[in-house]
């Protein structure tokens, strides 16, 4: 009983308009239950008790309009906005956290980002009031990731969609599974995640459906970002979710998208080209996929070397990998990767 209580609770928290909405409701009556109280006893005309009656109308009516006002306001305000950064919708999370995504800008794109999302599962969380009465003395988090299979038709579609490379889509997944790796490695060592323990969940799947849109789910929020033809999904205006039964059908549409998708090593043994990505991903250091990412692949002669380039990084994954990698012949011509290993 009290864990559906819970999930009601955190479900009408999801929307800020349906916690105005209670809270006209709430002034609504008490202004009504003076008004019909003062009525009633106004057997005899008294000063005191008409005034009580007018000054109660009068609030419930303000009580009304200001709170109508409100709700457009955050209505219009709220509903459609840029990309939430990284802290805006990391203040949201108490307990969960889900991105669906292609290549996860928010775990790519900087550093710090990849620190913020650490810091905000590990932070500490005291109980609530209903967690308190099931004698529960710790809140179990689950950060939840799903990214767009690089090997998937629909990666490749995208990346035509984008205007962009798909040698550089594939990069910024690179680089993303690469930090998720390094999160989870690092939780695991602090002893906050076990694979044999379910309170608290840090994992990354990979999903093959063609992707229309991205979600970040938290608590207390779901904002949808839609994916447009020639524009990246971090250039369109997102929209707030705030009808309750929205936000449960987006949540479920997450649930259901995560239960069909692939762990890495499924999406891994896939094809050739997977494996090769995610030894990019395994050996090459962050600083060097950056050096690929910041290419220019504008004119055809631009774009065959990031090709070449690109064919030259697989090689030193491979050798890496085998730990067979001579620095005197790198297939990296300009920079060896393995002189940038302490």
């Amino acid at each position: 009983m009290i864990d559906k209580i819970e999930n009601w609770l955190r479900l009408w928290s999801k929307s800020r308009i349906a916690f105005y909405t209670l809270l006209a409701y709430f002034f609504a009556f008490f202004c009504i239950s003076v008004y019909l109280v003062s009525s009633m006893f106004l057997l005899k005309p008294n000063d005191f008790l008409l005034f009580i009656k007018d000054i109660s109308l009068q609030l419930y009516l303000l009580v009304v309009i200001g709170f109508g006002l409100a709700l457009i306001q955050n209505f219009f305000s709220d509903l459609i906005r840029n990309r939430p950064s990284v802290s805006d919708y990391l203040k949201k999370v108490r307990t969960e956290l889900k991105i669906l995504g292609i290549t996860l800008n928010d775990l790519h794109r900087e550093e710090a980002n990849v620190n913020a999302i650490y810091k905000s599962f590990k932070e500490k969380i005291s109980p609530s009031f209903f967690q308190k009465l099931s004698n529960e003395e710790l809140v179990n988090k689950h950060f939840q990731f799903l990214l767009l299979n690089p090997g998937s038709p629909a990666f490749i579609q995208r990346a035509n969609d984008e205007g962009k490379k798909e040698i550089k889509l594939q990069l910024e997944c690179a680089k993303s599974v690469r930090n998720l790796n390094r999160l989870q490695s690092r939780l695991f060592r602090e002893g906050l995640i076990n694979p044999s323990d379910k309170h608290n969940t840090f994992d990354f799947q990979f999903y093959d459906s063609t992707p229309t849109h991205s979600l970040i789910i938290t608590d207390s929020s779901v904002m949808i970002g839609p994916y447009l033809y020639n524009l990246p999904g971090t250039e369109t205006k997102w929209i707030k979710i705030v009808n309750i039964k929205a936000i449960a059908q987006y949540d479920q549409e997450f649930t259901t998208i995560w239960e069909k998708s692939k762990s890495i090593t499924d999406v891994e043994n896939e094809s050739e080209k997977n494996k090769n990505l995610f030894l990019i991903s395994k050996n090459i250091p962050i600083t060097k996929i950056d050096e690929y990412l910041q290419i220019k692949d504008v004119s055809e002669e631009e774009n065959n070397n990031l090709k070449s380039k690109f064919n030259n990084l697989i090689l030193c994954a491979q050798k890496l990998n085998e730990s067979v990698c001579d620095p005197n012949n790198c297939p990296i011509y300009q920079g060896c990767a393995c002189s940038l290993f302490p």
